[in-house]
Parts: structure tokens; C-alpha cells; sequence
């Protein structure tokens, strides 16, 4: 009986000896109770791409905001409020020029030009005085001005590329200004190799919508 009765009471004192303890801590980061740390859910912004695509040479999806493939080229391109970012890709080694906003053909368009000239494969802004593309000149060589704010060009498998940035109404009377949510023609304008000599070798026209303002 009184064994009995001294292991109740043995009992009863590591019950309350353990009530007086402090709670032991969980491990760092883990939460005690997740109906007192569970918060708001947060909202994740989705990745987007830099507001100025680099000029870097990647045409890859989500670089650009729009694409298309004409004759054997490859034509993105982004706008902001400001600024048009163009890339253009072809395939075979051929000076590579982009026509922007031309009347008929290549007349009076805002030409960029991906070239070797003097050994040296570079880009230039041009403007066209014809539709055949025969009396084309750098901007420069015309009194007006070069207002490309950044460009490149490659040399990439057996094709050339170019990216280029420009204002959408740079103010030179060689540009044609263009505005968010316009649609212009384009001309893609490809030569016989890389040595810059006129007229083209092709030309295709196609048309682009910018988006609108942001």
C-alpha cells in the first residue's frame, strides 16, 4: 500500500517538475506554431526582361517583345516611350541594312546598316534618296548626325547580326519620327557579301507596330 501510494506521489512530482520547465526551442527558422507566423501571401513579380535589351548578340525568346523572319532574316525588336531596339539576324555573310518608315522602297528611309567596310565590320546610320537603294549615305556624310544611342554587330555562324538603339524622333532631318502604337514599313535590305556596295542584292518590305506608350 504505502509503495503503491509513494509511486502515485513520484508520479505526480515529474508531472509538475515538467509543467515548470521552459518550453524547448525549436530549431532556427521553424516556427512554434504556424497559426501565429503564418502571414499574408506575397505576390512575386514575374521575371521580365531588362527595359533595354543588352547588346550582347541574344536573339533568344523574351529578349525582344516581337519577332519575325523574312528571306532568311530574323527582325526583332522593343520600344519604350523613347527608344526603338532593333535586332536583325541573317543568315549568310551579306551586309545587312534595316530600312525604317521609307516611302516607296528605300526612299527617304532611316537606314541601319551592318557592313565591313576598310576590313571592319561595324554599323552606321544611313538614309536612302531612292526606292532601289542606289543613293544611299551615312547620315553624317549628308550634314545630318548619327543618333544611334548604342549598337554592335557579329559575326555568328556563318551569318552576320546587329542590334541597335535609336530614339524614336532623334530630331535629325536624316530619321523619321516615329511614335508608340505607329506602324511603319521596313525594309530588309541584304547585299552580295560583306563589303557594303549598292543597290542591295534583295530587299523585302514588311510592316511593324510599336507598342504603345507604357
Amino acid at each position: 500500500m504505502f509503495r503503491r501510494t509513494f509511486s502515485y506521489l513520484l508520479v505526480a512530482l515529474l508531472l509538475a517538475a515538467c509543467q515548470m520547465l521552459p518550453p524547448i526551442a525549436p530549431p532556427h527558422g521553424t516556427p512554434t506554431d504556424s497559426r501565429l507566423t503564418e502571414s499574408a501571401p506575397v505576390a512575386v513579380e514575374p521575371a521580365t526582361r531588362a527595359a533595354s535589351p543588352s547588346l550582347d548578340g541574344a536573339m533568344v525568346p523574351g529578349v525582344y517583345d516581337h519577332q519575325m523572319e523574312v528571306a532568311g532574316v530574323s527582325l526583332s525588336w522593343s520600344n519604350s516611350d523613347q527608344v526603338l531596339y532593333l535586332a536583325a539576324a541573317c543568315r549568310e555573310e551579306r551586309w545587312l541594312g534595316i530600312g525604317l518608315a521609307g516611302q516607296e522602297g528605300l526612299q527617304g528611309a532611316n537606314l541601319l546598316i551592318a557592313a565591313r567596310r576598310q576590313g571592319r565590320l561595324s554599323v552606321w546610320d544611313g538614309w536612302c534618296e531612292d526606292a532601289a537603294g542606289t543613293l544611299c549615305s551615312a547620315d553624317v556624310d549628308l550634314g545630318g548626325s548619327d543618333d544611334r544611342r548604342g549598337s554592335s554587330s557579329f559575326l555568328l555562324r556563318g551569318g552576320v547580326m546587329m542590334e541597335v538603339r535609336i530614339p524614336l524622333d532623334s530630331g535629325d532631318r536624316y530619321d523619321n519620327p516615329l511614335v508608340p502604337g505607329g506602324t511603319y514599313p521596313v525594309v530588309i535590305a541584304t547585299g552580295r557579301d560583306l563589303e557594303f556596295a549598292l543597290p542591295p542584292a534583295q530587299m523585302e518590305t514588311v510592316t511593324i507596330t510599336l507598342d504603345g506608350s507604357q
